[in-house]
Formats: structure tokens, sequence, C-alpha cells
């Protein structure tokens, strides 16, 4: 072969010889044959004799070869592929076969984690089990070294990521929310020995798993990773509300990792439940007043798609409204949300109540949060309100003084939304009339009360005892107060029946200038009578037949009247020949009189005697006497009216006497 280098080959001959004591040859391994020349000035082409093949062996160590493929990069942990192999090369870079020596290895820029060094055999060193350690993404330098000298060489890489051995969960504990993705996703980053991402793995699968209370209750689908990251993008779990959740992730071959606990949420408001219906009945009670309170309020719950209670809604309201029936109103209708739950405390309804003629409006509810419905509720009612006030149904008509009102005044009482109260116990209601023109106090006929029907419907049966000139008014009113009263006004009425006389003209036996009637005369005023209802009213249908009579007699028999009956006409009896025979030295009184019913005229009345009408002897003459003398007993003579009275106003009259019977003259 070809030498690489010869050196100190060449030295001057002494005395005709050369020793060649530093000869060295550096030479591949193998046969080689030395030339040996003399060279003069005089022949300089002189050329030795031919030496003997010489074998060359390898000399001393004097480098280091690392085989070729050493590994420009290595995984953390994992053997380096290929492992290194570092031959022993002597200055001809020939392999010092014979050399166990020891190769040592240091590391710049990560740890030894497997083989450091290792004896040569043959002169090579196979290293089987080198590692490193350390940071990925490090440049890394691999000096080798042979033991005892300072024969080193070196190569660089690149540390990459080992195998994975473990994971970290890159979520922070958080409440989850039922069908809702978990944002942000959950993640497990790939990690090996060393803390390194092992963004080589594209393998390894990883599941999620939901827990409570130490059980699966469900789990992810598998979830390969990427750049030595498990993404669970999307993860969505359905799951009962709720405390003491956790999620557990596993990957194959690596530790689990489970979280601490959490609560999953219920999700977002999809339905509307009416959780406690409303109504207006309850045990043993009428129904609700219209305009009052329920009697059973309602609770309203938010659901989710699952029916969960959507317990994370602390704001807002829940309205209700009327979804049929027709007339109503709500009252305080809508109720705050607290977890979920919305419970009505004032919920009120203004409805249709029943009549006596019709039933009651039924309505249902629907109750509405953020565009979503509950189904119409059960059906409700209400009843009337207590009674607030009275109104006038039937207006009293036909009135006649102390007579019953051919129209009776009929009132009904009313809530304060002017429905008719007919289901409560009935009030003590009273009708007052008064004056609203004229004079007087007006009477009550019969009963001023009430009484109710099953309708609500008070009917007063009564009248008005009164002047008919005036015009009066009802008040309607409650007994005790506390409601509105009710007001008829311009109520007029006629006269009643007849039950009185009254005087227009009262009778007198004297006129304006003194003079007295004579028995048996007219009076000198006649009477005229009025027939009057018990209020004073003239009666003017009434065509009774008044009679006069006298209240007392003094002579009996021989005492009575003439021209004493008369037919009233339009309610007035008009005397126009009423006499009195009576006794000139008493006085009387006259009573009127119709059917049962008597009447006495508050005057006194006496009358003269009337014209001389005959004489009486009231004392005889008595003879005896001598003829032409005057009688022993002259006679008295009276003189007589027809009525046998006394002409006491007679005077200067004279008196006749003269011969009845036998012979002579009167002197």
């Amino acid at each position: 072969g070809t030498p690489q280098s010869l050196t100190g080959g060449q030295v001057d001959g002494v005395s005709g010889s050369a020793t060649i004591q530093s000869l060295k040859l550096r030479a591949t391994v193998g046969s080689y044959t030395l030339r040996f020349a003399a060279s003069t000035q005089a022949n300089s082409n002189v050329f030795s004799s031919i030496s003997h093949v010489i074998e060359v062996t390898p000399g001393v160590a004097d480098q280091l070869s690392v085989k070729a493929g050493h590994p420009t990069s290595a995984r953390a942990n994992m053997a380096l592929s290929p492992q290194p192999e570092i031959s022993i090369l002597d200055s001809a870079q020939n392999l010092v076969s014979s050399s166990a020596g020891v190769i040592n290895i240091s590391v710049q820029g990560a740890q030894h984690a497997g083989q450091t060094s290792l004896a040569a055999t043959s002169g090579v060193a196979a290293f089987t089990s080198v590692k490193l350690a350390g940071s990925a993404s490090s440049v890394v330098t691999l000096s080798y070294a042979l033991q005892g000298t300072d024969i080193s060489t070196s190569r660089t890489l690149t540390l990459a990521a080992g195998a994975a051995v473990k994971f970290d969960l890159d979520w922070t504990t958080a409440n989850i929310q039922t069908r809702a993705a978990i944002n942000p996703a959950p993640k497990l980053i790939l990690r090996d020995a060393d803390g390194n991402v092992v963004l080589s793995d594209a393998s390894t699968q990883g599941v999620a798993k939901l827990m409570r209370y130490g059980s699966v209750v469900t789990e992810s689908d598998l979830v390969t990773a990427a750049s030595g990251e498990i993404n669970f993008a999307g993860l969505t779990y359905i799951a009962t509300p709720g405390g003491g959740y956790s999620l557990k992730f596993e990957a194959a071959g690596l530790p689990a990792v489970t979280t601490s606990d959490f609560v999953v949420l219920p999700g977002p408001v999809s339905q509307v439940q009416i959780f406690i219906q409303p109504s207006t009945s309850a045990v043993a009670t009428a129904l609700t007043r219209t305009g009052e309170s329920l009697a059973t309020q309602p609770k309203i719950r938010l659901l989710d798609v699952d029916g969960n209670l959507v317990t994370t809604v602390n704001s807002g309201t829940v309205t209700a409204a009327i979804a049929s029936g027709t007339g109503g109103q709500l009252l305080t209708a809508s109720a705050t949300i607290v977890e979920g739950v919305a419970t009505f405390t004032e919920l009120g309804l203004i409805g249709r109540v029943e009549t006596p003629t019709q039933s009651a409006e039924v309505y249902t509810l629907q109750f509405g949060y953020g565009g979503f419905s509950s189904s119409p509720s059960l059906g409700i009612s209400v009843m009337h309100n207590v009674a607030t006030q009275i109104s006038v149904l039937t207006e009293a008509a036909g009135g006649r003084s102390g007579l019953l009102f051919t129209t009776k005044p009929q009132v009904v009482t009313l809530d304060r939304y002017g429905n008719r109260v007919f289901q409560d116990p009935a009030l003590n209601l009273v009708a007052a009339p008064a004056v609203t023109s004229g004079s007087g106090n007006p009477g009550v006929v019969n009963d001023d009360q009430g009484v109710r029907d099953s309708a609500g419907v008070y009917t007063f049966d009564m009248g008005i005892s009164g002047r008919v000139a005036n015009t009066y008014s009802l008040t309607f009113y409650k007994d005790g107060g506390g409601i509105t009263s009710a007001v008829q006004s311009g109520i007029t009425i006629t006269h009643g029946n007849a039950f009185q006389l009254g005087f227009l003209t009262l009778p007198s036996s004297t006129d304006s200038n003194q003079v007295r009637s004579k028995t048996g005369e007219n009076l000198k005023v006649q009477p005229v009578i009025e027939v009057q209802d018990a209020s004073g009213n003239r009666v003017l249908n009434s065509s009774q037949t008044i009679t006069a009579t006298f209240e007392s007699t003094v002579r009996g028999a021989r005492d009575f009247l003439r021209g004493h009956t008369v037919s009233a006409v339009s309610g007035v009896a008009t005397f126009t020949n009423l006499r009195m025979i009576a006794d000139p030295a008493s006085t009387y009184r006259l009573n009127f009189a119709y059917n049962q019913n008597q009447f006495t005229a508050p005057v006194q009345l006496q009358v003269t005697h009337a014209d001389a009408e005959y004489l009486t002897i009231s004392t005889a003459p008595d003879g005896g006497n001598k003829t032409g003398a005057s009688l022993s007993r002259s006679p008295i003579i009276t003189v007589h009216d027809f009525d046998g009275n006394l002409t006491t106003s007679l005077n200067g009259a004279s008196v006749s006497a003269f011969i009845a019977s036998g012979g002579g003259s009167v002197v």
C-alpha cells in the first residue's frame, strides 16, 4: 500500500554506513516494502537494495472514531438509536484492536440516564444503553474520551421528548353545565419522565370519565393525541345537576388524573313548568273573590331540556298572563326568580263572576320567561267580592200615600267591580224616605227593611205616607253603614185611601154679623168636608156619603138635623142646607161620618128659636070675680116657634084675648 507518511528515513552516512534510528512509517496496517537509496553528488541515481517486506500493525491509540450513523437526535430517557460505537485508532486511523481502553461519555446540555462508560473490545466500545435526560429542544453535546488520555471526540444532537410516562391535566376544576361543551376544553399534556411534552405522540388515546361519588356516570369517546396533547374539545355530558361530580382522565398505560369535586349545573332554560297550579278554591271555602289574591298561589319552575330545575337563574321574573277566558285582568302578575323558582304570593284575578243567570267565566293562565311559556293552567274562576255599594235595580213607582208602591223598589249590592253580590249572607238594608221638596216628614208604610231573594235582589214591600204636593227621595243604606248608599229621587205620590175627614169650611150657626141661625133654618155657614187619606191629602176619587149627626142631644129625639147627608164629589162634600132642630138654650157639636169613621167638628153651634108659630096658656085665668072686674087670676100666655121653643126675642107684640065660648066680652 501507500504509506501515509514516512519520517526519519534520511541520515548521513558515516564511514560508509548509515544507521537509521528514528524511521517512522504511518500507514494502514498491511505489508510494505522499504527501499533505501544512497545519494551522492556524483551519482544521485544509485538505489539501494530492496529490503524485505515489512508488516505494519496498529500503533498506539491516537484518536477516537465515531461510527457513522451516530444519531443526530434522541428522545429523553430512551436509548439512543443507533447506540454510539467508538473505535480507538492509531494515528493512521488503524483500529487499535488490542486496546481495551475505557471510553467515557460526558454530556453537555442534558443529563446521563444510561451508560456513561464502556471498556473497548478489540479496540471498539459498542455502547448499548446510552440514554439522555433533560429538557427537550436542547442541543446536546456528547463527548467521548479515552480514559487516561486526552484523546476525545464529540458529537451534537437534539434532545426530544421521550416516551410519555404521565400526563398533566390542563383544566382548572370548575362547575360544568349539562349538555353544554366544557369551555375551555380539558387537555391532557403528555409528558416524558423529565416533564417534556411528547410532541411526537400521535397515538395515545385518552378518555374522560364523569364520576359521582366514586362511580362512573358516563364517559367520553376515546380521543387520540396530536402533538403530545389529547384535546377533549366539545366534551359534553348529559347528567343530573348536583354536586359530588369529578372528572377522571385516563390514557393507556399512564396514571389516571382525577379532578376535585365540582357541580353539574342545569342547562339553559327551555321550558316553563307549573309546579303548583293556581287555584281559586280552598277546602271548605268559597271561591276566591275577584280582585283578591288567589287561594292557592302558583309556583313556577324553570327547566332545561331534560327537565332539570335551572337553579342558576337568580334574577328576572316570571310573568303570568291569561291564556283563555274573556274579560279578565291579572293583578301582581309577576314573581321574582330564586334558584329557578318563581313563587307568586299576591297573584289576583279580576274576572267575570257568576251571576244569577250565567256561570262564572273559566280562565286558564300561562306563565312566561325569556320567550318560553308554560302549558295553560287548570281552569280557575272567581266569585264576586264583598259588597261596597248599593245600586237601584227597580225604582219605586205607583206610590199612593199610605199604600204600598205598585212597583216595589228593588236594589242590589255590588262589589267594587260592579258585580252583583248574591252569594254572601244577606245584609240589613233599609229604605229611608225624605222630603226633597215640600214640607213635613214622610212616613214609611209597612216595612222599610229589604228582603233578599236568591238572586241577590232586595225588594222593599213598602210605601210612603205624606203630602202629595211634595217630592220625595228614598235612600237605601246598610244598617250600621260600611257601604255606599243609593238614592232614588224625584218620587211623587198620589192620595191614599180615605182615612179621615178634613174641614175645608167649619159649620157655623152665626154669620159674619153674628146673626144666629134659627132652629130649623140653614146654618149660617154650611160645612165643606174633605175626604182625606191618613196624611191629609184629598182623596180625589172619593164619592163617599158624608152624614152629619149631633155629637150629643139635649132633648133626645126632638134634637135632629135636616139636610145632613151629602155625597162627596172628587173628595169634597159640600153641604148646602144643613139645618139644626135643637134647643136654642143649648150648644151642640156635630159629628160627620162615612162608613164607620166619625169625626167631630171642633166648633160649638147654638141656634135661636124660630119665628112665633103658636101660643100656649102657661097660667090659666081664674074667674070668680065680678063681671067687668079683673079676673081673680090673670092668664099668662107664651109664644112658641114651630118646635115649641119660647120665642124669647119676641118683644112688644100684642096678644089678644077673646071669648071662645059663652057670651059676654073681654075688656
